[in-house]
């Protein structure tokens, strides 16, 4: 009896499926990096994970913001993709995408009432004070990633911080 209980018990734990949904680790590279002025991204050490945010002048400006700035999340300025492998320096640079490498999972921002981008707006000195450019602090606020059924979720994500020159 003992021995149909154990193998009942193994057939039990084997048969346990959590399905095809790996759970991403969101933890990118310091820097953010930038095609132009308005797609920003940051990818993971092996470059095959990417969180991407694209932007637009009403929100990245050369100014310093008395109050932060916000942009409603969207599928269409935030995505969080993986690739099959390693993505080069240009791959959101191109007017159409490469086919290498492939994106295996791609999660999009869900609109939300109170899911937004924001954006804090600071001046960048040199070591003698002069006004060099902006740092834009970047931060999404309850953000919600959709890939068909699959849902990541970031109460406060903190994307980074990307300077612009004058």
């Amino acid at each position: 009896m003992k021995k149909y209980f154990v193998l009942l018990l193994l057939v039990i734990f084997s048969s346990c499926d959590n399905g095809d949904f790996e759970i991403p680790s969101f933890e990118f590279s310091e820097t953010v990096q930038s095609c132009g002025q308005y797609v920003l991204y940051r990818t993971n050490a092996t470059k095959t994970e990417a969180l991407v945010l694209v932007l637009n002048t009403s929100v990245i400006k050369n100014q310093v913001s008395a109050n932060p700035i916000t942009l409603a999340i969207s599928p269409e300025n935030t995505q969080y993709r993986i690739f099959d492998g390693p993505i080069g320096a240009t791959y959101f640079c191109q007017t159409l995408p490469p086919t290498l490498p492939q994106v295996i999972k791609n999660w999009q921002g869900i609109a939300g009432t109170n899911s937004f981008i924001q954006i804090n707006t600071t001046t960048n000195n040199n070591t003698n004070g002069e006004l060099i450019g902006y740092k834009h602090a970047i931060s999404l606020v309850n953000m919600r990633l959709q890939n068909g059924d699959q849902t990541i979720t970031y109460q406060n994500y903190i994307f980074g911080t990307f300077t612009t020159s004058l």
